[in-house]
């Protein structure tokens, strides 16, 4: 499923997200409220932690149910490469315990870690992919938002490896 708006170099990214329309031209509003039980949001987050090794950048998938605000850490690695994001993408669409059993839509972003393969697998599974146009942050509010709370609860400093516990404590109590 695709959203587009009308592009305009005039237009703040707030009034062109309310111009969003699907294929059949229905509002991105409209659909939102029809649909928001069962939609969940996608994106990733960093976090730099000091090993014996020097400063190493750790990526973390996340899923957030938006009706609920309840995230799902999918997955962490050092190099999200295909191969790790298809095992993800098993796991999140696994019939017995994914977070995507039952789910309606995932919205991501134009990240390229989101593969041909990636979409295909979430797509087959029932769960169909809406594709945010580029540069639209505020139209996955929630995920930015669970970002920006994990960025200041960590305060964008690297973490020493005595306090890899404070960052676990952190993901913790906000999953």
């Amino acid at each position: 499923m695709r959203w587009d708006a009308a592009p305009s170099p005039t237009c703040s990214s707030a009034r062109a997200s309310s111009r969003l329309r699907n294929e059949e031209g229905d509002a991105l509003s409209v659909f939102l409220k029809a649909h928001w039980r069962s939609i969940m949001a996608a994106d990733f987050f960093t976090a730099e932690v000091w090993s014996l090794h020097g400063l190493v950048t750790y990526r973390m998938l996340f899923v957030i149910e938006l009706a609920k605000r309840i995230v799902h850490i999918a997955g962490i690695t050092t190099r999200p490469n295909e191969s790790w994001m298809m095992q993800v993408g098993r796991n999140l669409t696994d019939r017995i315990s994914g977070c995507l059993l039952g789910e309606s839509h995932l919205i991501l972003d134009r990240d390229t870690k989101y593969t041909a393969q990636f979409r295909r697998l979430i797509s087959e599974s029932r769960t169909a992919v809406i594709r945010l146009p580029s540069r639209a942050p505020n139209l996955n509010a929630y995920a930015e938002r669970f970002v920006r709370s994990i960025a200041a609860s960590h305060r964008n400093q690297p973490a020493h490896p005595s306090r890899n516990i404070r960052l676990r404590r952190i993901l913790s109590r906000l999953t």
